[in-house]
């Protein structure tokens, strides 16, 4: 059996990676000879960086922002070549 697991994270707990590993094993339980295909997505918002890095090995650009109420954070962007990648939620 073909099986494809593709989810976003489960906020403050399981990054998308991480819930599919954990599909995955519940999945070979019951079925350890089943094909699956672990895809995991991001909705642009927290967490998209990391999602998208599993395919695109961008550089890590790390720096000091402030956030919407004015707090300083510390996060980082991707760069490949000419294109940046930027997580905003």
């Amino acid at each position: 059996m073909n099986i494809l697991i593709a989810p976003d994270k489960f906020k403050y707990s399981l990054t998308a990676k991480e819930v599919c590993e954990a599909v995955e094993k519940g999945i070979r339980k019951y079925m350890p000879s089943a094909n699956i295909i672990k895809i995991p997505l991001a909705d642009g918002g927290e967490g998209s960086l990391e999602t998208l890095e599993n395919t695109i090995k961008f550089e890590r650009v790390y720096l000091k922002v402030k956030n919407p109420v004015f707090k300083s954070i510390k996060t980082f962007y991707g760069i490949l070549k000419d294109t940046a990648y930027i997580e905003m939620s």
